[in-house]
């Protein structure tokens, strides 16, 4: 049980973020091959050595946070949350 928890800040936020959106990657039933071959139009050479769902997720993850700024990050961390403070976890 955790006493004291640490303030987010706007500098960590990306980085938290980009975590949220890994585990949800990670977690969800899709295969990674079959994400990149839905939504790239182009055929692909195919892998030399094919990504693990985690090394997928991370990647993934941190291109999607990599264009948001510092402060809308900690927004969006914040919005989630006030989406989770009705349900007991």
């Amino acid at each position: 049980m955790t006493i004291f928890k640490k303030k987010l800040t706007e500098m960590e936020a990306p980085s938290v973020l980009a975590e949220i959106v890994k585990v949800i990657i990670t977690n969800s039933a899709v295969d990674p091959l079959s994400i990149i071959r839905k939504y790239v139009p182009t055929p692909l050479p195919s892998l030399p050595s094919p990504l693990s769902k985690e090394q997928f997720a991370d990647i993934i993850a941190r291109a999607i946070v990599t264009g948001i700024p510092r402060e809308k990050a900690l927004e969006i961390i914040k919005e989630i949350k006030n989406q989770l403070k009705d349900y007991k976890i």
